[in-house]
Order: C-alpha cells, then sequence, then structure tokens
C-alpha cells in the first residue's frame, strides 16, 4: 500500500501535464477527455494522500 501512493505520488506531476495537454488538443479532447482526465487525476491525488496505513 505505501508502494502505491509513493508511485501516485511521483506520477502526480505527470497527470497534471496530461490535462494541460488534453486542453491543447482537438474538440474532441477539450470537452470529453479533458473532463476524464482531470476525474483521474483528482482520484489519484485522493488515493495518493489517503492515509490508510
Amino acid at each position: 500500500m505505501i508502494t502505491l501512493s509513493i508511485f501516485l505520488i511521483v506520477t502526480l506531476p505527470l497527470g497534471f501535464i496530461g490535462i494541460i495537454q488534453q486542453f491543447l488538443g482537438t474538440m474532441f479532447e477539450k470537452s470529453i477527455m479533458s473532463v476524464v482526465t482531470i476525474i483521474g487525476f483528482c482520484s489519484d491525488t485522493r488515493i495518493a494522500f489517503e492515509k490508510r496505513w
């Protein structure tokens, strides 16, 4: 569990870069995929910082 949290914390900047790339893409990426990417980023952040151990 600790390994998963460390992995998610390390990859959070990559998720943020992915959000920026979605807003620079086509109209489909701006309207649909950006919402999916933001939801994924928020869930990764929550899992990474949630204290279960």
